[in-house]
């Protein structure tokens, strides 16, 4: 009898988070999105290659040296 009811409140507690995790299709697809590995990585590349530009501005600026 033991087994039964904490197999029945295990159910309910499954049950309950199952449907608190529930999305929209719109929400589901930003979710997608943003999770991506693809995009991750992207993100990362671009953000290396932004302050490697910001690295070759440096070299090209004369240097002040007083």
């Amino acid at each position: 009898m033991k087994k039964i009811i904490f197999l029945l409140t295990l159910s309910l507690i499954v049950l309950s988070t199952i449907q608190a995790q529930q999305f929209s299709l719109k929400q589901s697809v930003e979710y997608a999105l943003q999770n991506q590995e693809a995009l991750k990585n992207l993100d990362i590349d671009r953000q290396l290659a932004e302050k490697k530009i910001s690295e070759a501005y440096t070299t090209l600026f004369p240097q002040i040296k007083g």
